[in-house]
């Protein structure tokens, strides 16, 4: 596993967090049980370096798919989009 994925199942929460504190990691824990996640907007070097070696495509053609992916989620309707509730 990435040294950058943050498993937060063992983040221990502060006895002094705010409850604004505690609604933002019960959102990003369901996110993570809903099979969601975050990603920058534009892809990074190393991103694009994974997408090249799986893909054997060029670095524009791998940011090129990033972005088309990021915009097809963006033109979904208004919220978290593909979550039912």
């Amino acid at each position: 596993m990435p040294d950058k994925i943050v498993r937060l199942e063992k983040f221990k929460r502060k006895a002094a967090m705010s409850p604004l504190g505690e609604l933002a990691l019960d959102m990003v824990e369901f996110m993570g049980r809903s099979g969601l996640t975050t990603t920058p907007r534009n892809p990074t070097d190393e991103m694009v370096a994974a997408g090249m070696a799986v893909s054997d495509g060029t670095e524009t053609q791998v940011r090129a798919i990033f972005t088309a992916m990021i915009a097809a989620y963006d033109a979904d309707e208004p919220g978290v989009a593909g979550v039912a509730g």
